[in-house]
């Protein structure tokens, strides 16, 4: 018999701007996994930011103050889910289709939310966070047909692990609050502000719920998009407004 532990969603979000050298710098794409048993908790507490902070919904880049997005982040760190992030320096894509590269970052994010599943023996339905347009169902069908009902040997998806799905606005959904708070913890440790800072304190609060494999997290918790977008620590940590190094 199959308890709500075992059953799980995947909520997707992305923060950032994919326009091909017209958006961000970095362009990020998350996945959190939880389950049903824990969803009912994790509801509770953004509920409970809600009211605190007296806002309708959770959207992370909307939350102005510092101290207040960090209050936000430190309450998701308590519960219980994991994720995984892929990573887009969109000044060293290749490609130039923006709905081509969007679907080939949603397959190498599935393939990594799929190797967790398997090795957790759960299954999950999938919940897209909703453009409102036609792309969404043109989203839907490509990771139906394309990802998860294929037996194409390049698509390294774990079968069985996949059940519905769907895409949801955030106002139609709390839960979506979830993968935008990781996107956009991430997306904040690599995108500069305006003065030339990142923040990483926020991805850091969140660290320990990134999908590690056997320790490892490069290529399970964070994957990027190409090798060659890979930053090196002194990139991310010389523009953090905290850092004195030399």
């Amino acid at each position: 018999m199959t308890s709500n532990k075992d059953i799980s969603t995947v909520y997707i979000d992305e923060s950032g701007d994919l326009g091909i050298n017209k958006g961000t710098q970095w362009f990020i794409i998350s996945g959190a996994i939880i389950s049903k048993e824990d969803e009912n908790n994790c509801l509770k507490t953004f509920r409970s930011i809600q009211n605190q902070l007296n806002i309708k919904k959770i959207h992370l880049r909307e939350i102005r103050e510092f101290n207040k997005r960090a209050f936000v982040v430190k309450k998701t760190s308590l519960e219980n889910f994991t994720f995984v992030n892929v990573v887009i320096d969109t000044r060293k894509l290749t490609m130039t289709d923006s709905s081509l590269t969007y679907n080939y970052a949603c397959r190498l994010l599935l393939e990594r939310c799929s190797w967790y599943l398997r090795d957790n023996a759960k299954k999950a339905d999938i919940v897209l966070s909703s453009r409102g347009t036609s792309r969404d169902n043109e989203l839907i069908r490509y990771i139906q047909q394309s990802l998860i009902d294929t037996d194409s040997p390049s698509i390294n998806i774990a079968s069985g692990v996949f059940n519905s799905v769907c895409a949801i606005s955030a106002g139609q959904r709390t839960m979506l609050s979830l993968p935008d708070i990781c996107a956009t913890s991430l997306f904040e440790a690599y995108e500069k502000d305006r003065f030339g800072f990142t923040y990483p304190c926020f991805i850091k609060m969140l660290s320990d719920k990134m999908y590690k494999y056997k320790g490892d997290l490069k290529n399970y918790g964070i994957k990027y998009f190409s090798s060659d977008m890979e930053p090196n620590n002194s990139q991310i940590i010389g523009c953090n407004p905290c850092y004195q190094g030399k």
